[in-house]
Protein backbone atom coordinates (compact mmCIF):
# COMPACT_ATOMS: atom_id res chain seq x y z
CA UNK A 1 0.00 0.00 0.00
CA UNK A 2 1.07 3.48 -0.82
CA UNK A 3 2.05 6.30 1.72
CA UNK A 4 -0.16 8.71 0.37
CA UNK A 5 -3.96 8.06 -1.91
CA UNK A 6 -3.29 10.58 -4.55
CA UNK A 7 -1.24 11.58 -7.30
CA UNK A 8 1.55 13.01 -6.56
CA UNK A 9 1.12 16.79 -7.22
CA UNK A 10 4.37 17.71 -6.09
CA UNK A 11 6.45 15.48 -7.91
CA UNK A 12 5.09 13.40 -10.65
CA UNK A 13 2.48 15.92 -12.30
CA UNK A 14 4.53 19.07 -12.28
CA UNK A 15 7.61 17.01 -13.11
CA UNK A 16 7.15 13.96 -14.55
CA UNK A 17 6.42 12.87 -18.49
CA UNK A 18 2.95 12.06 -19.57
CA UNK A 19 3.94 8.65 -19.67
CA UNK A 20 4.90 8.91 -15.64
CA UNK A 21 1.66 10.57 -15.11
CA UNK A 22 -0.27 7.67 -16.70
CA UNK A 23 1.58 4.99 -15.14
CA UNK A 24 1.37 6.41 -11.56
CA UNK A 25 -2.12 6.96 -12.26
CA UNK A 26 -3.23 3.78 -13.30
CA UNK A 27 -0.81 2.24 -10.36
CA UNK A 28 -3.32 4.28 -7.56
CA UNK A 29 -6.59 3.11 -9.61
CA UNK A 30 -5.74 -0.15 -9.74
CA UNK A 31 -4.97 -0.25 -6.11
CA UNK A 32 -7.72 1.31 -5.00
CA UNK A 33 -10.26 0.11 -7.39
CA UNK A 34 -10.01 -3.47 -5.45
CA UNK A 35 -13.65 -4.21 -3.47
CA UNK A 36 -15.42 -1.81 -5.04
CA UNK A 37 -14.15 1.25 -7.09
CA UNK A 38 -11.89 4.90 -7.06
CA UNK A 39 -13.16 7.76 -7.47
CA UNK A 40 -10.01 9.81 -10.28
CA UNK A 41 -10.96 13.65 -8.70
CA UNK A 42 -8.61 17.10 -8.65
CA UNK A 43 -8.18 17.36 -4.86
CA UNK A 44 -6.74 21.02 -5.16
CA UNK A 45 -6.31 23.05 -7.87
CA UNK A 46 -3.25 22.23 -10.60
CA UNK A 47 -0.66 24.72 -9.96
CA UNK A 48 0.78 26.56 -13.11
CA UNK A 49 4.00 24.62 -13.29
CA UNK A 50 1.55 21.57 -14.02
CA UNK A 51 1.80 20.83 -17.83
CA UNK A 52 -1.30 20.63 -19.65
CA UNK A 53 0.27 17.08 -21.24
CA UNK A 54 -0.03 16.01 -17.84
CA UNK A 55 -3.41 17.03 -16.75
CA UNK A 56 -4.68 15.84 -19.87
CA UNK A 57 -2.86 12.17 -19.25
CA UNK A 58 -3.90 12.01 -15.60
CA UNK A 59 -7.46 12.08 -16.76
CA UNK A 60 -7.35 10.07 -19.71
CA UNK A 61 -7.37 6.96 -17.65
CA UNK A 62 -10.18 4.68 -17.58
Amino acid sequence: MPSTAALDTQGVLPFGTADEVVAETKRIADIFSENGGYTLMASQGFESDVPLENIEAMYSIR
